[in-house]
């Protein structure tokens, strides 16, 4: 039996091969809840069942909606957030949905100084469960903690991956002339 959010319950007669056994026709619908009760009958008519096992289905990937710095875009020293800080400061933002709570946002910041590769990596943990459709704004290096991004271009790339393990990644290169003419 078969029973996926509000729905009525759905019985799937099948037969058991060897040890296994296919169930077709049985669709369990994204985003709600669905209990599954398997009931076996052998040929004396002797009956078991599993018991209620109840599950959660997640079909869709985070969506990564928005990262600011946007990608091609160029940060001038008008962008610095602090001018009396050498280099750029600057926060970057991602807007997430579709994510649980405790599930990391990470961003990866890699650029080239005088021929050597550089690379920073940022992470934090959602605080509250965002649903599909919904957004939240995860910002990295917020008030008087702004970040120190590279002179010139570099690249980012945002990863974010739900409970169930479904990922999704954007990745984007930005240039900051931080300057001034």
């Amino acid at each position: 039996t078969v029973q996926c959010g509000d729905a009525d319950p759905a019985d799937h007669p099948f037969v058991v091969a060897d040890v296994g056994a296919e169930i077709e026709g049985v669709v369990l619908a994204h985003g709600g809840p669905c209990s599954l009760l398997a009931q076996v009958t052998d040929l004396a008519a002797q009956t078991a069942d599993s018991g209620l096992l109840g599950l959660q289905v997640d079909r869709l990937a985070p969506v990564i909606s928005a990262v600011r710095p946007a990608s091609g875009a160029t940060l001038l020293y008008t962008d610095d957030q602090d001018l009396e800080t050498p280099g750029m400061q600057q926060v970057v933002e991602v807007d997430v949905s579709g994510v649980e709570a405790g599930q990391v946002v990470q961003v990866v910041l890699t650029w080239d100084d005088g021929g050597v590769p550089q690379s920073q990596t940022m992470s934090q943990a959602l605080a509250s469960s965002v649903p599909d459709g919904g957004s939240v704004t995860v910002v990295f290096g917020d008030g008087d903690l702004a970040l120190t991004l590279p002179e010139g271009a570099f690249w980012w790339t945002v990863e974010v991956a739900d409970v169930a393990g479904n990922g999704t990644q954007q990745s984007g290169s930005t240039t900051a002339k931080s300057t001034p003419p």
